[in-house]
């Protein structure tokens, strides 16, 4: 049985590491692992233990020693890093419709949005509306998608 928890930290750096704008190829492999494991049912433990990792297809050297990492101390440092330096609560923001990485990033810098709810906020009240590729259609498409995520 594959690891839900794993799975998750590696979507949450994928999608950390777009709204940092790093490599969109470094973000992309833990993406694809992260579906890779998910899909496959992949028991990282196991294959951590009989030293057949570096064997799936995708999984380098890089993958493999952040994968061991999380099962031999339970986290993976790349992760703590990244949501040391990036609220971790910005994941949310990009699952609503309409919004990415990338759109996320901007209400991060310009207004300093952290959270779903003052995402929402800041739709309601017309901050948005000043950033660029918030339409009034757009951002009438976020409010439904918040409130349907309540």
């Amino acid at each position: 049985m594959y690891d839900k928890n794993l799975v998750n930290i590696l979507d949450n750096i994928a999608i950390l590491l777009q709204i940092k704008g790093e490599n969109p190829f470094k973000a992309r492999a833990y993406s694809n692992a992260a579906a890779i494991i998910r899909e496959n049912q992949i028991d990282v433990r196991w294959e951590v233990q009989e030293g057949t990792l570096g064997n799936l297809k995708g999984f380098g050297n890089a993958l493999v020693k952040k994968l061991t990492e999380y099962v031999q101390q339970g986290k993976i440092s790349v992760y703590e890093k990244l949501i040391s330096e990036i609220p971790e609560s910005l994941v949310d923001i990009t699952k609503i419709k309409c919004i990415g990485p990338g759109k996320t990033r901007l209400v991060y810098e310009k207004l300093g949005i952290t959270t779903l709810a003052e995402f929402e906020k800041a739709c309601k009240d017309g901050r948005l509306s000043n950033l660029k590729g918030f339409t009034r259609k757009t951002i009438d498409v976020i409010i439904e998608n918040v409130s349907q995520k309540k």
